[in-house]
């Protein structure tokens, strides 16, 4: 019991230590710097979600061009109506 309560003790020492005797904690602009690192915070979530649309987008068109080009190998007879490619015919 007796060395629980020391340990207990050791992690609150530890912790007030290590959490005021960081520089961040002396700085006067401290206020301003979290404010800032807020509003960084905000614009990477947004280019993210930027990002992720722009990921979808681009899925989407290439979905578009895979859809023409199967068309075209359907047309050329190269595959059939449920996009099985006809392999005789590509050796040919």
């Amino acid at each position: 019991m007796f060395f629980v309560q020391k340990l207990s003790e050791l992690k609150y020492v530890i912790v007030l230590y290590l959490h005021f005797s960081h520089p961040m904690h002396e700085r006067p602009d401290l206020g301003e710097l979290l404010e800032a690192f807020k509003k960084k915070d905000i614009v990477i979530k947004e280019f993210e979600a930027a990002k992720l649309k722009l990921k979808k987008a681009k899925s989407l068109l290439q979905m578009a061009e895979l859809n023409k080009m199967k068309r075209v190998l359907r047309r050329m007879k190269y595959c059939d109506q449920v996009n099985i490619l006809n392999v005789i015919k590509l050796l040919l």
